[in-house]
């Protein structure tokens, strides 16, 4: 799932990864961990209250579903920039089309939940 947020604050962070967790418990599934890198340390106390596990990585460490995943969807956005005939593109269209692309790699079960 894809989330714009306006800036990389901690509350802002927070408020979009609650929303996204919403959209999941309201579909039946429960989030329980949450893995991320150095930029997400600062959640924690948002979720205080909650029965979620927040796992980040050591100093210089990452996720490597998460990597892989991010790499998958730069790929697809790489597919469509290079298919359309402009120079430059709005901020919209950039992120309609990150939504495309997650919207497109969800539809298609695989075992490593991205197609490679």
């Amino acid at each position: 799932m894809a989330e714009l947020i306006k800036n990389e604050k901690s509350a802002t962070i927070a408020t979009a990864i609650k929303q996204v967790i919403q959209i999941y418990h309201r579909r039946g599934f429960k989030v329980q961990y949450l893995l991320g890198d150095g930029q997400f340390e600062h959640i924690h106390k948002y979720f205080a209250d909650s029965d979620i596990t927040i796992n980040i990585t050591g100093r210089n460490e990452y996720v490597p579903a998460i990597e892989r995943a991010i790499r998958m969807i730069k790929k697809r956005i790489g597919v469509i920039v290079n298919q359309l005939p402009f120079k430059a593109y709005p901020h919209r269209l950039i992120v309609e089309m990150v939504y495309n692309v997650v919207f497109w790699l969800n539809v298609f079960h695989t075992e490593m939940g991205y197609m490679t």
